[in-house]
């Protein structure tokens, strides 16, 4: 029975990491994780691969964002002028990773994360320097104040490696729990350009549009999991500290938290992590994916417009159509939303994923 269970688990390996940009905050990502056998799209699972059993996957995220009008932009750029604020707007975000990990041993597994970003319509108003505001004091012609669409910032993004121990875990295979980490590395663009003004000008993008960040980042958390029949409960917490990266831009630390509860009718196994295997044709589940991220600083200056918390419920389902893969969806929709100072707030969030294990 155990070895069957095994073989279920592994035909069932659902997700490589949750996405360096699960984009619960803002525009930007988080740096979730998780080998999701038991059937969660974004929650952690406990149960890793078995040994010498690999899996690739796609993962995709989209986030719509209520973005800013052009009247509300203008209207926060007088109301804040001065203050050194940088606050601005996006339509949507869109990340496609390639997922590959390997079971090590039983009890551990590794693997590499390769992200695609893309950000849609980002807009601010135009920082002017000092000198051209002295200028405008002494009446040199006072440009009225416009919102510049700065275009779509997209590239490769940072690759993570990550790994999972699952160090307990009891006889009847319902009862683990494991030891998550990874490593973000500086591998994503930074680089990108904005669109050209009305001068034909491009800029460099701010760090927080770029595809990739320019630091080390790493994270460490635990997972947990438990069978219960034809349902099984997942859930997960990681701990990711930033370091300081291009431009010596620091985009704050990440705490994130999960949990799942998976549902798989008329299951075909009698006993162990049913809601797990890859027999069933479909599993359902509901999550809570949430997030807390650090004040972004620049230079050791904080930026109040970026950080904060937020927390989605996310229904979704998993159909396996084989023995070896499978395939999942997901809508995230936000029901706290506490972000520092002014930001667009997302207003849903979708992830698919397609696996497949050899």
């Amino acid at each position: 029975m155990k070895q069957k269970i095994r073989i279920a688990v592994t035909a069932a390996l659902a997700s490589g990491i949750s996405l360096c940009s699960n984009s619960l905050l803002a525009d930007h990502g988080s740096i979730g994780f998780g080998l999701g056998t038991a059937a969660p799209i974004i929650t952690s699972s406990a149960i890793t691969l078995p040994a010498s059993k690999a899996l690739v996957g796609v993962t995709t995220q989209y986030t719509d964002y209520n973005e800013f009008s052009t009247s509300r932009l203008i209207e926060l750029n007088e109301r804040l002028e001065g203050e050194e604020r940088h606050v601005h707007s996006i339509e949507s975000l869109l990340t496609t990773s390639l997922i590959a990990a390997y079971g090590v041993t039983d009890d551990i597994t590794l693997g590499l994360r390769f992200p695609y970003v893309w950000r849609n319509n980002v807009r601010e108003v135009p920082h002017h320097d000092e000198e051209e505001h002295h200028d405008d004091e002494e009446g040199a012609g006072e440009e009225a104040p416009h919102v510049q669409n700065l275009g779509d910032p997209n590239g490769i993004g940072d690759t993570t490696f990550f790994g999972q121990w699952r160090f307990f875990n009891t006889e009847d295979n319902l009862t683990h729990v494991a030891l998550l980490g990874a490593v973000k590395m500086p591998t994503g663009r930074t680089d990108r350009v904005t669109a050209r003004n009305e001068e034909g000008e491009r800029e460099i993008q701010d760090v927080h549009f770029q595809p990739g960040s320019g630091s080390w980042d790493g994270s460490l958390g635990l997972a947990f999991t438990q069978g219960l029949g034809d349902f099984s409960f997942d859930s997960n917490v990681l701990y990711t500290w930033v370091t300081k990266g291009d431009r010596d831009v620091d985009l704050g630390d990440v705490f994130t938290y999960n949990a799942a509860l998976s549902w798989s009718p008329g299951g075909t196994l009698g006993g162990g992590l049913q809601a797990s295997s890859n027999f069933n044709l479909w599993t359902l589940m509901v999550e809570l994916n949430g997030e807390w991220r650090d004040f972004q600083t620049e230079r050791g200056l904080k930026d109040v417009d970026e950080g904060g918390h937020i927390l989605y419920v996310s229904p979704g389902a998993r159909f396996a159509g084989g023995e070896n893969w499978n395939l999942a969806l997901s809508f995230g929709v936000p029901i706290v939303t506490d972000l520092n100072g002014h930001q667009v707030e997302p207003d849903y969030r979708i992830t698919s994923r397609i696996n497949v294990t050899f």
